[in-house]
Parts: structure tokens; sequence; C-alpha cells
């Protein structure tokens, strides 16, 4: 293969309330889905995850109540799927992606970017590329797994080594706060008990939010990972690796939320391992639309529609959710 083919593939549909090209000058926040899923290590199928994801979307409303916003502002621009070749080993993948999202950067709007996959490792460039413009970056890992293997199934681009790939990349001053993390191997725990620059915050759904308080009035930039298997099962039973147990979803929006309000700039995030054929009801997908719409929020799309409140403070009329 001689170089990345860049093109992208249109959203059909795009993503609720999600303007087209033409107003793509004035998005806050762009939707760039990865439909890869050949660093999955059990069961397959996310590659048809972020096609799914916007089609849900159109079964839930624009307007948040959690966030007290609605995204039907314009805010938003859905630039479609990369057009990943098939049959991609993780090995060629990750340098393919790499220079593919590279020369992407020089013809989407320079705002924060939404990656929706894919296996986690379909992520794993835009986590990098995130890493190598901050070196003090904010990491929030929403996971069952901690993916700190080094190699996995022959490959160090496994699904299961995402993070491990992440912490090789970050600066000193960078912080990886997982929280989820339910399943792994020991030494997997270990270093996340010895790492200086992992913070682990179990399974507490209360531990996100309060963490979020405290980076959303900082500096440092952040970034959101969400791997959805780190929800509770019952919310989302369609991904490749189940766990039981895991994080409400409401939770995840009530940390998001408080991302949404802060002064910390959201540089980025992704949401993967949705596997749209494990679950015939459509429960999943539709899930994921909602933590889709979520991390736009946290992004900086979306603005207060006049008169509206939400749980945490008064909403000041038509105003953008950053302050």
């Amino acid at each position: 293969m001689t170089g990345p083919a860049t093109g992208l593939r249109p959203a059909e549909p795009p993503f609720v309330a999600a303007c087209g090209s033409t107003g793509a000058a004035a998005a806050r926040a762009v939707i760039l889905g990865i439909p890869y899923d050949g660093a999955t290590s059990y069961r397959a199928g996310a590659r048809a995850a972020p096609a799914a994801i916007r089609a849900a979307s159109h079964s839930i409303e624009s307007y948040a109540p959690p966030f007290g916003a609605d995204l039907d502002d314009g805010s938003v621009f859905d630039a479609g799927d990369l057009a990943v070749p098939e049959d991609l080993a993780p090995d060629a993948f990750v340098p393919w992606a790499t220079s593919a999202l590279s020369e992407l950067d020089r013809r989407l709007p320079a705002v924060p970017r939404l990656v929706l996959g894919g296996d986690h490792g379909a992520a794993l460039p835009a986590l990098l590329a995130a890493c190598a413009r901050h070196p003090d970056l904010r990491i929030l890992h929403i996971d069952a797994h901690g993916d700190l293997r080094a190699s996995y199934d022959g490959t160090p681009y496994s699904h299961a080594c995402v993070m491990a790939r992440v912490l090789e990349a970050l600066g000193p001053e960078g912080i990886v706060a997982t929280w989820g993390i339910r399943s792994g191997p020991p030494e997997e725990f270990t270093r996340a008990r010895t790492d200086r620059r992992i913070l682990a915050l179990g399974t507490d759904p209360d531990a996100g939010p309060a963490l979020a308080a405290r980076w959303a009035f900082g500096a440092a930039p952040v970034y959101v990972t969400f791997d959805l298997d780190g929800l509770d099962v019952g919310e989302l039973p369609g991904t490749g690796t189940p766990e039981p147990g895991g994080l409400p979803l409401a939770a995840v929006e009530r940390a998001l939320c408080r991302l949404a309000r802060g002064r910390a700039p959201v540089v980025g995030a992704d949401l993967t391992e949705l596997s749209p054929p494990l679950d015939p009801s459509g429960l999943s997908a539709v899930t994921a639309a909602r933590a889709a719409r979520a991390l736009l929020f946290a992004l900086g799309a979306g603005t207060r529609p006049a008169g509206t409140r939400d749980g945490q403070a008064d909403a000041p009329a038509s105003s953008s959710l950053r302050r």
C-alpha cells in the first residue's frame, strides 16, 4: 500500500441534528467514524457501530435533559467515515490510520473531534495524536478492562494493548484516570497501583463525576476514551467482550456534564466497542447514541435553550455550555 486512502464515506444518515459540509465552518465539534474491528480478540462486529450509532441517534432527542442543552444549533459537523481498506491487520492499521488522520487534519475543521469506532484499537491513532499535541493531557478512560497488555494475539496493537501504547506516548505530566475497570490479569492491576500517571477510580459510580469536577476547572486539556463495555451490561449487552457489572450511563453523563461546564478544554473523545450484531434488540445502539450525544456536549457542542434548567445549575438563556 503506497499511501493512505483518505477518502471519507458520507454518513447516511448523519448523527441527529448534525450539519452538512456547508455548515462545517461553524462547527464546534466534528464526528468521524472509523469502522475498523481488526484488533478485536473475541467477537467482532464493531465495524458496524458508526452507522448503527448514527441511525439510533434519530430515536433520541437532540436535547438532553441532564445537560439542559440541545445539539440543534449547527454546532456539530458529521464528516462521515474514514474509508478503511478491508482486512488490515492491526500492525498495518495503526500507521495507515495515523497518516490518514494527519491528512484529514488539514481538511476538517480544527475543532475537537469525536471518533466513533470500531474496536478500541480504532481510536488508538487519535489518542496518540492527542498525546503528542498535549504533554500534560488528562485522559478519562472508561472501560471494563485496563488494556495495559504489552502484546496480545501476537500484536502490540490489539485492543487489549491500547492504554499501554498510550502510556508510552503520554508525557511525564500526563494522567490516565481509569474508571469502570473490573477485569484483567493481575499485572495490569499492579501497574495501575504503581504507575504514578495512572489514577485508578475503580467501579464507584460517583468517582468519575468527582474527578471530572476537579479536572473541569483546571488548565490541563482533557481527552475522554470510552470503551462501551465499561457500562452495565444490562444497558449495553451488545459488545464484543462483555463483563458483568459496570457503570450506569447516568453516572457517565454526570461526569461529562461537569466537563461540559468547566473551563478545561476537552480536546477530543472516542466511543468504541459497540457490536450491533450482538444485540438484535437495538438497545445497545440507542445507549451508544446517547453516550455519543453526551460526549459531543463535553467537547463544546450544543446550546442551552431559553428558560431551561438542568439538575446542577440554572441555565442562562441561549448560551453555550462552556463559560
